[in-house]
């Protein structure tokens, strides 16, 4: 049974004869195609840093699931949330700033969530405008892919 693109893609991004080709995307440098081994590569090498970077990259998705039950940690969740989490702080925060002052009382928190919120939306505002500046390369792992635009 051959692995799927993008199986072949996460094992030989962490290789060292790997090589990236503008045309077709990550190839194999011995070969200059595509992975095609059924379990495992023969020649394949482990390269130390990128197999590091991995290491780091599932360590902090731990860490980020760890960080959401802890204090603050639905904050936490709604900073890195974009646009949509922004919007909620703000919500809960003028709902919360409402219901206090509807029982004369005046709440601080309410503002930090407002402040939050709005930073967040900025920061989702500038990300977004980013993204859509970069060309699209989503189909650069495409299999069937005909022709280079």
């Amino acid at each position: 049974m051959s692995l799927s693109r993008k199986e072949y893609v996460a094992i030989c991004q962490t290789c060292v004869k790997r090589k990236f080709d503008k045309k077709i995307g990550l190839v194999c440098s011995l070969t200059g195609e595509y992975a095609d081994f059924e379990d495992e590569c023969k020649d394949l090498e482990i390269d130390q840093l990128a197999q590091k970077r991995e290491e780091r990259l599932v360590k902090q998705k731990e860490e980020m699931q760890q960080d959401n039950s802890a204090a603050f940690g639905s904050e936490k969740t709604m900073m890195q949330s974009g646009g949509w989490g922004g919007l909620l702080m703000i919500i809960g925060g003028v709902a919360w700033l409402v219901g206090g002052l509807a029982l004369d009382r005046i709440f601080f928190y309410p503002f930090f969530l407002i402040i939050g919120g709005i930073i967040v939306l900025v920061k989702a505002g500038i990300n977004k405008s980013k993204e859509m500046a970069k060309p699209d390369t989503s189909d650069i792992l495409d299999e069937d892919f005909d022709e280079i635009i």
